[in-house]
């Protein structure tokens, strides 16, 4: 067995898991949110509504899982990442570190983005600023997994022009190699003149 095989054993039943407790915590957190939000009893000394706080409550367990699921999936993205650099060819030292890097950096932003519908969902159920925030955290999510997105692609760019160009000097080798291995093209001879 392999250590991603391993991994992937270990980790992917509970991403599964704690993906499916996140969606159905989320999707009884909107059913339920119009009624729990009309309950106007406050809790004494705290001015607190107990809409509020059961929402504030489901909020905290979805953010729980949505951490899970990031952490696992990041365990298992740098697996996978330690893999894939150990069968890329030319890939040493701190260009391996770098290479490994940007495969993290893509399998975060993907997650993030697969995470988008529940965040802005949690936000949204806030009572009075829960829009402003969804909106936000939306605009928020966009910009980094963009960011992520980005450096990742300025390490890929760097490694991409390193292998092209060494398979440019590999095919300019064996084209001088061939040249120098032909024979010389024969010279015609010189014609008399005639007389």
């Amino acid at each position: 067995m392999t250590e991603l095989g391993n991994r992937i054993r270990q980790k992917l039943p509970r991403i599964i898991l704690n993906l499916a407790v996140l969606f159905s915590v989320w999707f009884i957190a909107t059913l339920v949110s119009p009624a729990v939000q009309s309950l106007g009893s406050v809790i004494p000394g705290a001015q607190i509504s107990t809409g509020f706080l059961v929402i504030a409550s489901l909020i905290v367990v979805m953010l729980y899982f949505a951490i899970a699921v990031i952490q696992d999936v990041l365990a298992l993205a740098d697996t996978a990442a330690e893999t894939i650099v150990g069968y890329a060819p030319l890939v040493r030292g701190s260009e391996a570190a770098d290479l490994k890097k940007a495969i993290k950096e893509i399998v975060l932003a993907l997650v993030l983005i697969l995470l988008t519908p529940f965040l802005p969902g949690m936000l949204a159920l806030i009572p009075v600023v829960g829009q402003m925030l969804a909106t936000i955290s939306i605009w928020f999510i966009v910009a980094v997994s963009l960011a992520l997105f980005w450096a990742a692609g300025k390490i890929l760019y760097k490694d991409l022009s390193k292998y092209t160009s060494h398979i440019a000097d590999v095919v300019a080798g064996q084209e001088e190699k061939f040249e120098s291995k032909r024979p010389a093209p024969k010279r015609p001879a010189p014609r008399r003149k005639k007389r």
